[in-house]
Formats: C-alpha cells, sequence, structure tokens
C-alpha cells in the first residue's frame, strides 16, 4: 500500500531500495545468486518463512512526515509484528516523524527498527534516535570483490568492483581532471573540454556507494577505465558496484598512494586486473565510514546507534540487470550499501527473536540484541573503525553496543525491560513539555503529576553519564532472568582505571522472570568506555557505560 499526500498510488518499487531492503528481510532461498557473477551462492533473507506487507511512504527518496504516520498506522492496524524503516531525516526532535509513530507502535507490542543514517563520519548527525526505536549503524563483513590498481611502478593497490571483465588491460596513461581544482572534474559530473580519450581517469567517489554515474561520464568522454579514489573522509571504506566500464574503488591510503605516484612521474600509467571474490579479509567486521554517529544531539543522553549490523556491499534482489550488457536473466541482484541495508539484517532477526519469545517487549527484544553484540572482530580484536583512515578501535558512538550476534540474542540470560511509562518518564525528566510528551503519548500527560527519570536512570542496556570534576553518581539497572530457574551470575567490570564500583559479585536468581537490581558507583570518569560483563556457564551479557 503506498501513502502520498493524502492518496494511495502504485506501491511499486521504482528506485529498487524498497526491494533490496524486503529480500534482505524475509527473502525466500536463490540458488546461483550473484552479482555479474560475483559473491555466488544461494542468496535467503534472514527470515524467509516470515509475511512481509509493505507501506511505500517515500517517491525519489522523499516523503513527508503525514505519509510516514500514515504508513506506520497502517502497519499498526493491519497488526504487524516488526516495523523495518530504512528512512529518516536527522536529528528530528523526539515528537516528530519516525519518532512519533514509533511510540504507537511500541504500545501495541511492535519492534521498530530504523536506519542510522549515512551521515558518517561527521559526529552527532544521526537518526531515529529515540529510546523506543531500535537504530541500527553499518558494519563491514569479511569479503570483498577484489579488483586491483596496477601502477606502471609496478606498485599493487587493492579495491573492489562489481564489474569484473574478462581478459587483461594493457597499461593506460592515468588522467587526473580534479587537479584543476574544478569540483565538476573532480566528480566526474562533467568532463566537457578535457581529453581522457583511452586513459584510465580518476574520479573521487563516495565510500557508500552511487559511483556507477561517474562511469557513464568517463565512458561518454572516451575513457577507457576509472579509478575511483576516497579521500580522507571516505577513509577505508569501499563499494563494488556495478560500473558499465572497467573501475575500481579504492580507500583514501591507496589514493594517496596514486597521487603520490602521479607525482613523481611525467607519463603515469596503471592497469586493473580483476581478482574475483574474497573471503577471509581480516579487521573485520568495522564500522563503515558513512555509518551514523552519536552522540544524539536530542534524546538528551542515550547512547545511539545501539547496535551495527552487516551494510556493506550487501547482495540482494534487485528489480532490473545492472551492468554493461544485459543477458536478459529475470533472478536479478545488487550490491548496494548503507544503514538502510543493515537495518533489515536487524529487522529479520527480530522477527525471529519474536517466534521464538512472543511473550518479549520490544524492549526486552533491544536488550536481547544488545548485551549479546560481538566487540572483537573476526581475529579477535577490538572492532575497528573505517574513520580515520588509521583504522582506530571503533567508538560506542560509532558502533553502539557491538556487531549483531544473532544466535546468542536468542538466549541472552538478563534482559533489561523498559514499560511505556518508564520512557514517558525520561521524557517528562528530561524536560520535554507536557504538550511534546502528550504528542508522542497521544494521551494527556502531566508530567508534574507523573514520576520522571534522567537518561541515565531509564532502564536501558547502555549507560551515558554526565559528571561534573569530582561528583559521584550511583546508577542502578534492573535485569530480568529469561534464562534458566536457580541461575546463578558473576558480575565483571573491565575497566583497567578502577573508576567504576560494583557492591556485589553475584547475581542468582531462583525463578524465570524474577528481577534483580544492580547498582555501580561512578566516580569522575567522563565519556570512558567501560564494559560490565554478566555471565554464567551459558550466557554472556554485556552493558557499555560512557
Amino acid at each position: 500500500m503506498a501513502f502520498r499526500a493524502g492518496a494511495h498510488p502504485s506501491p511499486l518499487d521504482d528506485i529498487g531500495h524498497g526491494t533490496h531492503v524486503a529480500s534482505t528481510v524475509a527473502g525466500n532461498t536463490v540458488a546461483d545468486a550473484s552479482v555479474l557473477g560475483q559473491a555466488l551462492g544461494n542468496a535467503v533473507g534472514i527470515a524467509p518463512r516470515a509475511h512481509i506487507a509493505v507501506y511505500k511512504v517515500l517517491y525519489n527518496s522523499i516523503g513527508t512526515e503525514s505519509d510516514i504516520h500514515a504508513g506506520i498506522n497502517q502497519a499498526i492496524a493491519d497488526g504487524v509484528d516488526v516495523l523495518q524503516m530504512s528512512l529518516g531525516a536527522a536529528s528530528l526532535p523526539l515528537h516528530r516523524g519516525v519518532n512519533l509513530g514509533s511510540f504507537a507502535a511500541i504500545q501495541h507490542g511492535i519492534v521498530p527498527c530504523a536506519a542510522a543514517g549515512n551521515s558518517g563520519p561527521q559526529k552527532s548527525v544521526i537518526s531515529n534516535d529515540v529510546p523506543w526505536v531500535l537504530t541500527v549503524g553499518a558494519g563491514t563483513t569479511d569479503r570483498r570483490i577484489r579488483a586491483t590498481v596496477k601502477l606502471g611502478d609496478g606498485t599493487e593497490l587493492n579495491g573492489e568492483s562489481a564489474y569484473q571483465p574478462s581478459g587483461f588491460l594493457n597499461q593506460m596513461p592515468i588522467a587526473h581532471p580534479g587537479a584543476s581544482g574544478i569540483q565538476a572534474y573532480r566528480e566526474c559530473r562533467t568532463l566537457y573540454g578535457l581529453n581522457v580519450g583511452g586513459k584510465i581517469v580518476l574520479c573521487w567517489g563516495k565510500a557508500g556507494g552511487g559511483n556507477v554515474a561517474m562511469g557513464r561520464v568517463v565512458k561518454a568522454a572516451g575513457g577507457a577505465a576509472m579509478i575511483v579514489l576516497n579521500d580522507q573522509f571516505q577513509a577505508l571504506t569501499t563499494a563494488a558496484e556495478p560500473h558499465i566500464l572497467p573501475a575500481v574503488h579504492v580507500n583514501s591510503l591507496n589514493s594517496q598512494s596514486i597521487l603520490n605516484y602521479i607525482a613523481s612521474t611525467s607519463t603515469p600509467t596503471a592497469t586493473i586486473e580483476f581478482n574475483g571474490t574474497v573471503f577471509g579479509v581480516p579487521m573485520n567486521p568495522a564500522v563503515a565510514t558513512f555509518s551514523s554517529r552519536g552522540l544524539s544531539l536530542v534524546n538528551r543522553g542515550i547512547v545511539k546507534p545501539d547496535i551495527i549490523a552487516p551494510g556493506v556491499n550487501i547482495l540482494a534482489a534487485w528489480p532490473v540487470e545492472v551492468g554493461p550488457n544485459p543477458t536478459g536473466i529475470t533472478n536479478t541482484f545488487n550490491f548496494l550499501s548503507g544503514t538502510s541495508m543493515a537495518t533489515p539484517h536487524v529487522s529479520g532477526i527480530v522477527a525471529l527473536l519474536k517466534n521464538i519469545h512472543p511473550e518479549w517487549s520490544p524492549a526486552a527484544i533491544r536488550s536481547a540484541i544488545m548485551t549479546t553484540a560481538y566487540t572483537t572482530d573476526f581475529d579477535g580484536n577490538f572492532i575497528r573503525d573505517q574513520f580515520p583512515d588509521t583504522g582506530p578501535a571503533g567508538s560506542y558512538f560509532a558502533m553502539g553496543a557491538g556487531y549483531v550476534n544473532p544466535s546468542a540474542a536468542a538466549d541472552p540470560g538478563l534482559i533489561y525491560d523498559i514499560d511505556e511509562s518508564e520512557c514517558i518518564a525520561h521524557l517528562c525528566g528530561t524536560g520535554f513539555s507536557n504538550r511534546q510528551v502528550t504528542t508522542i503519548a497521544q494521551r494527556r500527560i502531566d508530567c508534574f503529576a507523573h514520576f520522571r527519570m534522567t537518561a541515565e536512570q531509564l532502564n536501558y542496556p547502555s549507560i551515558s553519564l554526565t559528571l561534573e570534576a569530582g561528583e559521584k553518581k550511583i546508577i542502578n539497572r534492573t535485569v530480568t532472568n529469561v534464562g534458566e530457574a536457580n541461575s546463578v551470575y558473576s558480575v565483571q567490570i573491565h575497566d583497567p582505571h578502577r573508576w567504576m564500583f560494583l557492591p556485589t559479585s553475584c547475581l542468582s536468581f531462583m525463578w524465570v522472570r524474577s528481577k534483580a537490581i544492580v547498582s555501580s558507583l561512578q566516580p569522575e570518569n567522563p565519556l570512558q568506555h567501560l564494559v560490565r560483563s554478566v555471565e554464567d556457564s551459558f550466557h554472556g551479557f554485556q552493558t557499555s557505560t560512557l
């Protein structure tokens, strides 16, 4: 069903985004899926037996808040279990847009999952950052669609491309239109008046993709091939795209190596070698450069995003063939990158959890996903950030609780639960007006008569503190046992600076659904990353403190 200015036009996908997202959530198994022969294998959605209901609220990637509200309200009326929302606007007030509609969803037991946005690496520009939405950022996988630049001096620099023509390309002269300082030439939006015939052309691109159009310009101008460069703000994330001419996208370190080579010789040349699909690339998963980051400037103290999930070069269904040579096939796929691609992974996981644990609240499901997330990569090192290009350890403001771990989320042992009244208490306790809170709750709220909570008091799976010099605070969290009866958990703090103190080292639960309060003393640790872990013989459960 579609919503546009009070009308119901065709809901058919006109740009491919919705098709890609829907198949990631719940696509059936398709054998021999690939993009131009790359990443060949069986493709299947996260929850292939789930039913999907589609509500189109954007046209040409643009929509109104009223259309979004209409779509959410219809989904609620239709009785959906999960709201999958790969859309949003950064830094919207809590009483507007997806934020508003999602509160109505949790009132009906529906889990809202929404994209954090693609405004990274800029700080504090993040979408869908209210405490009742599961906010999803993007991470990488260990797969690369490998293409290699071979410079005239013998240097080899790896990058990516989905279009991988057969045959060896000879060394070609390098053209760098951006050296003129003209932005349109730098981004290859036009090459009018330039001689690029038979040359390999350098174009400055985007980490999250959208670089195919530059190749069309290069090809139309007579260019033989294209190298997509990353500047320091695009850093280490590259896109494997279905280009229409031989092309490769290289990271910022390799881009600088190419520029250094050009500066070293009067006759720079290069070629591209295509090496297919590669797995097991080290230092993965990592936070994608483009993934939006906190601190949130509007939610008044909740750490966002909540989680990161696979969101770089994701293979999923596409409505048309891609690449330069259509063959008439009907099972068509494409690689896309973005938090829009990460979110349906989490939405599918939420659907599976709803099936396994139908009694769990939206907050319980969010807690299970957050507290069981991976914080280390496949090599056992702390998850890194692909910005800056030094690849530092990821910040919790970039990766949230970590990289989603579906199997562990099904059996977290303990959860942090939050009900609607606590969300309202948080709104009242952090300065929102009666009118704003009434708009969100969709019923009259008098904050003067309602109990209040600060952000750090909300029973959230992460803790964010603001402390004055020398100030100490006691923070309480209530955990609910969803594991076995007669469970005993040990409590540990990963705090090398000894800034946190816990009065207990053990939690005991006689029954399932029984609760315990965990207190911690927080002295003088502004914006430090601490992790409190709680574990028994079968479960690992962690909470980050910032």
